[in-house]
């Protein structure tokens, strides 16, 4: 009971917290949206990209993505697999009929996949917990085929609870890369633990629950190891993957999304 009461506090918290950051207008958009289980306009302007063409998730199932979400990406295409880290996370099961089958795999090690196996890669709020994230988009671009397409949505750190912390530097994921950083990696730890605004995380539990969890993050794999904005995760597709972005911009309630494609 302490819990539920715990998650539902601090959901009505982002509510207000988002509310007096982008305005009212915003959060009725959001909540009209989902009662009409509409998409959001981008998807409209987009879905040809995807529209019955053979697609990967990483690291699903996400709500974005199925039918009713507000990027359905997997009621258009033709069909989907799913990757993920193993069969049940703390997230709930990762196998479900919307795919085709799930490959379990690490995110960034991508081995049981062929080169150029897939059309488009799709992926939700996921890059931030990978302690290797330009490793990741390497795999990623690796298994997707020339001019095929990469989706990304990841947290706009402004509107959650990594509002304290400071964007990850490209240097350091690159210092990340070139030294080969794996999911058992902590370097992250004490930054999260002292700028985590747990006020905002509805299923941290208590501080104490909070702290348990992320020092097993290699079982639960909550943490969030790094954080981006639109330009410096734009900076590394460009620069480091040569992708071309299509699309970048912010999505309700409280993320950013880019559509970048493969252009070798």
């Amino acid at each position: 009971m302490k819990r539920k009461l715990i998650q539902y506090l601090r959901t009505v918290k982002v509510i207000l917290f988002i509310t007096i950051r982008r305005g009212l207008p915003y959060i009725i958009h959001y909540v009209s949206l989902r009662l009409r289980k509409q998409p959001i306009e981008a998807f409209f302007r987009f879905s040809f990209l995807f529209s019955n063409k053979r697609g990967v998730e990483i690291g699903g199932p996400s709500k974005i993505f199925l039918p009713k979400g507000i990027f359905p990406v997997i009621s258009v295409s033709k069909e989907v697999d799913n990757v993920n880290y193993r069969e049940k996370t703390i997230w709930g099961e990762t196998n479900s009929h919307f795919y085709r089958k799930t490959i379990i795999c690490e995110a960034a090690s991508l081995k049981p996949i062929k080169d150029k196996e897939y059309d488009f890669l799709i992926t939700s709020n996921v890059i931030e917990h990978l302690a290797n994230p330009l490793k990741a988009f390497l795999e990623w671009k690796r298994i997707i085929k020339s001019g095929g397409i990469m989706l990304i949505v990841f947290p706009n750190k402004d509107l959650t609870f990594d509002h304290r912390r400071r964007p990850t530097t490209i240097d350091h994921i690159i210092d990340d890369f070139k030294n080969n950083v794996d999911e058992q990696d902590l370097s992250h730890l004490i930054e999260i633990i002292e700028l985590h605004d747990i006020t905002l995380d509805p299923y941290a539990g208590t501080f104490k629950d909070f702290i348990i969890r992320s020092l097993k993050n290699y079982e639960y794999r909550c943490l969030h190891h790094h954080v981006f904005t639109l330009s410096s995760l734009i900076k590394l597709l460009k620069e480091f993957l040569g992708m071309e972005i299509i699309y970048a911009n912010e999505i309700p309630l409280n993320n950013l999304i880019i559509i970048a494609r493969r252009i070798d």
